[in-house]
């Protein structure tokens, strides 16, 4: 019975689809009352990790998250999306209510800057996809 509670709580909660760069910070509203938000990566749903809160602040932060996710402003912040954060971030209230479970998708950085002979460029490198640098005479 527990069961089709929960799974008749998570499908009433709609699911609102978000794109964010890599390389780029992630915000998830927060409740007054959050409690949990609860991830699960878009290619393997059985593994979930939980992000805990209390009074407005993380109090557990799971491994390989330190330093990366923090309760800022209303918010939870991911930090500097890579392709591991994509996936859906359920939000939980104190009455284990869903608040809003958001679907991460994540893009590949693109840029395009004129550089003068001698000019540095710096590219953030965060996939472990193919880079692709074209260089043109101006």
């Amino acid at each position: 019975m527990g069961w089709a509670v929960l799974c008749l709580m998570f499908c009433l909660a709609s699911i609102s689809s978000t794109t964010v760069p890599y390389g780029e910070d992630f915000k998830i509203p927060l409740p007054a009352d959050a409690s949990d938000v609860e991830f699960r990566h878009s290619s393997d749903h059985s593994v979930s990790v939980v992000f805990r809160i209390n009074k407005g602040t993380l109090s557990s932060t799971p491994p390989g998250y330190q330093g990366r996710v923090s309760v800022q402003g209303g918010f939870l912040v991911v930090k500097a999306v890579t392709p591991g954060d994509e996936g859906n971030y359920t939000v939980w209230d104190k009455e284990q209510n869903v608040y809003i479970v958001l679907n991460l998708c994540g893009t590949e950085y693109s840029k395009s800057t004129n550089l003068s002979l001698a000019d540095n460029l710096t590219l953030p490198l965060h996939s472990s996809a193919s880079v692709e640098v074209l260089f043109a005479a101006a």
